[in-house]
């Protein structure tokens, strides 16, 4: 990574949203747990029913998509808030821009 963070963003080499929190102990086991269960059910549903299911589990995972987008848009605006006070700036602005 570049030393620049501005540049570093700029080129894309800044992507927190790949993340995955798999070393977390607790993650893998609910993730686990997750899988298990939804594949025990789906074997038990009939055809027209597991279509529904699977339906369902694909907007449960768009609508965490849009969770965690403004989760992120929400802390992001909250880092750059403490940064402007950090900085006594009462504008908004800093002059040096």
């Amino acid at each position: 990574m570049p030393g620049n963070i501005l540049e570093t963003l700029f080129s894309g080499d800044i992507t927190p949203n790949e993340r995955y929190y798999t070393q977390s102990p607790a993650y893998k086991d609910a993730q686990q747990s997750y899988e298990r269960n939804r594949s025990k059910l789906a074997k038990q549903l009939e055809a027209e029913l597991k279509e529904a299911f699977e339906m369902l589990c694909e907007t449960q995972i768009e609508i965490g998509y849009y969770e965690k987008l403004q989760s992120f848009i929400d802390g992001f605006r909250l880092g750059m808030q403490i940064t402007i006070a950090g900085l006594g700036v009462t504008n908004g602005f800093s002059s040096d821009i």
